[in-house]
């Protein structure tokens, strides 16, 4: 498919093939609502690159390829904003993840990378910023550190977090924790935590 121009530029309808047959339909105006391009890699990798090309596990449907974008650039249209997208976290277990099921809790902790780095600000965040700050973390990972204190303010929160005994570990201490995280007791011990800490672990 293709867009039809006449000599002024302006757009008068769309060349379309069937089955059996090409024929021009033409339309005193055009709207273009073919969805996203998340099953185009090419245009994935071009415009939001490779983190999240690579990095994220691609939701939507793979026949959203772009076409329309593609036939607007083709007949002189900008493309902009194409590098903003809408991104989730996850959990290990590919579930809804931190930022949406534990959204009172998240803003009590602290968002570390494998590194034990903190990379956002988890007071004033919200999932779509999170989300996308993960995608350039190494590994596309982080876990979200909480105590006794996060988890006690919102129990039913914390109790309705799918598969939670096998996504949030719990440790008495930095050294446990790092342990069932894969981290560095070393660049934990930066941390200052009080009571019993929590963690879950995630990607996008």
């Amino acid at each position: 498919m293709s867009l039809l121009v006449n000599e002024l530029g302006a757009i008068t309808g769309v060349k379309a093939k069937t089955a059996s047959e090409a024929m021009d339909l033409k339309a005193g105006a055009v709207i273009l609502a073919t969805g996203g391009f998340e099953g185009n890699q090419e245009m994935m990798v071009k415009y939001v690159g490779p983190d999240i090309t690579y990095g994220t596990i691609i939701t939507g449907c793979p026949t959203n390829t772009g076409d329309g974008h593609v036939m607007a650039r083709e007949v002189g249209a900008q493309l902009v904003n194409l590098n903003v997208c809408h991104i989730r976290t996850t959990d290990k277990f590919w579930g809804i993840g931190l930022a949406r099921h534990l959204p009172h809790i998240y803003p009590m902790g602290i968002l570390v990378n494998l590194d034990c780095n903190r990379f956002v600000d988890e007071g004033i965040a919200d999932s779509d910023t999170i989300a996308n700050a993960i995608v350039f973390q190494p590994g596309h990972t982080a876990a979200l550190i909480f105590d006794e204190k996060a988890r006690l303010s919102y129990p039913k929160e914390y109790e309705s977090y799918p598969r939670g005994r096998d996504v949030i570990k719990v440790a008495q201490t930095l050294q446990e924790l790092a342990e069932k995280l894969g981290l560095s007791p070393g660049h934990l011990n930066c941390l200052s935590m009080n009571s019993t800490l929590r963690s879950t672990k995630g990607k996008p």
